[in-house]
């Protein structure tokens, strides 16, 4: 019996395929992933929930790709130093690794189990501090 090995249905993953090709779902993502680099605004954020692997790929792989895009016009063999590197840098993965729910939400609200924030920030501008 399949609720002996696990809490899902077995046919869950199919459906869950099949509203994703049907929705286009990836293909939305993708194309909104592909506008985030110029959709920003200096010190501008994207904040991005992915509830499945597929998703947290496709962002993890875009938001790297903007935070080290500018790495490939250069060569590696190149005498740049840490801080010089880091200024070319136009973008910012604000925690390398994303943040999931906690306890707390997990028994308030188990079907946030499989969420992933990832967020990116747009380098530029001036930063503003807010004293209160």
């Amino acid at each position: 019996h399949y609720k002996e090995r696990s809490r899902k249905h077995p046919a869950t993953r199919v459906f869950q395929a099949l509203r994703i090709e049907v929705n286009g779902e990836l293909r939305e993502l993708e194309a909104l992933l592909q506008n985030v680099g110029t959709s920003l605004k200096p010190l501008g954020r994207c904040a991005i929930i992915s509830f499945h692997s597929l998703e947290d790929r496709l962002i993890k792989n875009a938001f790297r790709g903007l935070a080290e895009g500018h790495m490939k016009h250069i060569g590696k063999s190149l005498p740049f130093t840490a801080a010089q590197l880091e200024e070319l840098k136009k973008y910012t993965i604000i925690k390398p690794f994303p943040k999931i729910p906690g306890d707390i939400e997990l028994n308030a609200n188990p079907r946030s189990r499989s969420a992933k924030l990832r967020v990116i920030e747009k380098k530029g501008g001036i930063k503003h501090e807010i004293v209160f």
